[in-house]
C-alpha cells in the first residue's frame, strides 16, 4: 500500500490500481502518484496526462480484446480490416474511427482526441473515452473503462 500525503482514514480521495492503493487530500496528488515527474504547468500537466491516457487505453485496449477473444476464440475471424485497425491501432496515433462502433469489444479511445476538443466527430455505439482533459476527469473515465478505482470521500454535514 502506498500512501501520498494522507492516511487512509483521513484521506478526502483514493485510488486502487494495478493492486497498490493511494491515498491523498489532492486529486492532483493521486495523478502525481500515476505520473512521475508530474509538474504543476497546465500546458505540461494536459501532455503528461494525455501522454499517460494513451499508454494506459493502449493497455486496456489490449485486456478487452484477449478476454474477448478467449470467452469466444472464433471472434477475430470475424472482425473486418477497420475494427482490427481501430481496435489495435496505438492511442497515440490518428486512426480512421467508423462513426458508430458496433463491434462486441469495447472500442476504447482518448476524448481529447474528439469533439467538443477537436473538430474530429467522436463516435458512438460500444465506446468508451478515456478524458485527461482534467485530473478528476481522467480519474472517473479511467474508473469508469475498469482501468482503476477512484474513490472520494462523501462530506458529511
Amino acid at each position: 500500500m502506498t500512501t501520498t500525503t494522507t492516511t487512509a482514514q483521513d484521506a478526502t480521495f483514493a485510488l486502487l490500481v494495478d493492486g497498490e492503493a493511494y491515498y491523498a487530500d489532492t486529486v492532483t496528488e493521486l495523478v502525481a502518484a500515476l505520473i512521475p515527474g508530474y509538474d504543476t504547468d497546465h500546458e505540461i500537466t494536459l501532455e503528461q496526462r494525455w501522454r499517460m491516457a494513451v499508454l494506459r487505453t493502449n493497455a486496456l485496449q489490449a485486456d478487452l480484446a484477449v478476454r474477448a477473444v478467449e470467452a469466444d476464440p472464433h471472434l477475430m475471424g470475424r472482425l473486418t480490416e477497420e475494427e482490427l485497425t481501430a481496435l489495435f491501432a496505438s492511442r497515440g496515433d490518428l486512426f480512421a474511427v467508423p462513426a458508430t462502433w458496433t463491434c462486441d469489444i469495447p472500442l476504447v479511445l482518448i476524448a481529447t482526441d474528439f469533439a467538443p476538443y477537436t473538430d474530429r466527430p467522436a463516435p458512438e455505439g460500444n465506446v468508451r473515452f478515456i478524458d485527461p482533459a482534467d485530473e478528476r476527469g481522467l480519474l472517473m473515465s479511467l474508473t469508469a473503462a475498469g482501468d482503476l478505482t477512484f474513490y472520494t470521500r462523501e462530506e458529511t454535514p
